[in-house]
């Protein structure tokens, strides 16, 4: 019940083990507090994006208001996406890395079923993730009520000048195709 008591709209950030600056303190307030409006993190390079991101679903989480979570990352990153969910925000997140979940602790975890859909939180490859094979897959496991994507500037167009709308497929991926449903419409949130 803490997070509904008076002064309780801060226990994930009162709860975490990092301090944020004053201007990751505001973006998270203003993130949660507009919940569920889709946002795009944009600071520069090195002022705490993923910290901003990770207080913010600490927060969701414990108010309750996100249950289910998927976080994209590229391949190179994902292991410090994990680490840092557990070290700064106390989130042991699986991650699923080609045909392999994984703990925090780097222990093999079991499930049944679409690995998609196994675990409320999920820490996943944004190159896994977008695959042609996966697509529907990891949309069908949907709904979240958060999608956190990392590095989401490359989800991009292709043939930009043509004039001709051809995403790439992490695009693809987000906005959906005349075919198939996007991530943006199996999700009540959307952060990139």
């Amino acid at each position: 019940a803490a997070p509904y008591l008076a002064a309780g709209e801060r226990l994930g950030r009162e709860t975490g083990n990092v301090v944020p600056w004053p201007h990751q303190a505001r973006t998270v307030d203003e993130t949660v507090s507009r919940f569920p409006q889709g946002l795009l993190f944009c600071d520069e390079v090195g002022l705490g994006k993923t910290i901003e991101a990770g207080l913010a679903l600490r927060e969701l989480l414990l108010s309750g208001r996100v249950e289910r979570a998927l976080i994209l990352a590229p391949k190179s990153v994902l292991r410090q996406w994990q680490e840092e969910l557990w070290e700064k925000f106390v989130l042991n997140v699986p991650r699923y890395d080609g045909g392999v979940m994984r703990d925090v602790f780097n222990h093999e975890l079991t499930w049944e079923g679409s690995p998609w859909g196994a675990f409320p939180l999920l820490l996943a490859s944004s190159q896994l993730a977008k695959r042609r094979e996966r697509q529907a897959e990891v949309v069908a496991a949907g709904p979240w009520d958060l999608v956190i994507v990392d590095e989401a500037h490359h989800a991009r167009r292709m043939e930009f000048l043509s004039g001709r709308y051809r995403p790439n497929r992490l695009l693809e991926l987000l906005m959906g195709t005349d075919a198939q449903a996007g991530l943006r419409d199996r999700t009540d949130c959307l952060y990139l």
